[in-house]
């Protein structure tokens, strides 16, 4: 896991939410540009619906942050449907409501990590890189893919 600080102020993670702040309920609410003086502290999670990931964003968002989870459930194509983080992505999006919002994107998919980074704003305050390729037999098989989801996304990441 890689903890990758903004350029945002820091808060201690037990401050609270503030008055008037937004929500990330749809996609694009960060995207409308809320009054920074008004935003939620927001935080991104890449593989949200893994264990190290989806305990982030329910951590964050019990401290006072919004939180974008980027999963693409890649677990599914590596180990198949019973590995597929897709409950565990729906259960977060129940459990955390509108202070969650889910982004189905690919890691390796540097315009579309660049426009959710983006889109948060100045909100953003703290990027969790939990997303990985973890297995070794695949990595084995298919260096090309390792190499790209846990090199070239943590390079998209930073």
């Amino acid at each position: 896991m890689v903890l990758l600080a903004t350029s945002g102020a820091w808060r201690p993670l037990g401050s609270r939410r503030r008055e008037g702040a937004h929500s990330l309920s749809s996609p694009g609410a960060v995207l409308a540009g809320a009054p920074t003086h008004c935003a939620m502290p927001v935080a991104i999670v890449t593989g949200s619906g893994g264990l190290i990931g989806s305990e982030a964003a329910r951590t964050l968002v019990q401290r006072g942050f919004d939180v974008i989870g980027i999963d693409n459930d890649m677990r599914a194509t590596f180990f198949g449907a019973a590995a597929s983080t897709s409950g565990t992505t729906l259960a977060l999006t129940r459990e955390l409501g509108s202070a969650f919002r889910h982004e189905p994107v690919d890691i390796r998919d540097r315009d579309a990590i660049e426009r959710i980074v983006s889109g948060a704003g100045p909100a953003l305050e703290l990027v969790v890189h939990a997303a990985a390729q973890p297995s070794h037999d695949w990595a084995a098989r298919d260096p090309h893919t390792d190499f790209t989801v846990n090199a070239n996304g943590t390079l998209n990441l930073l």
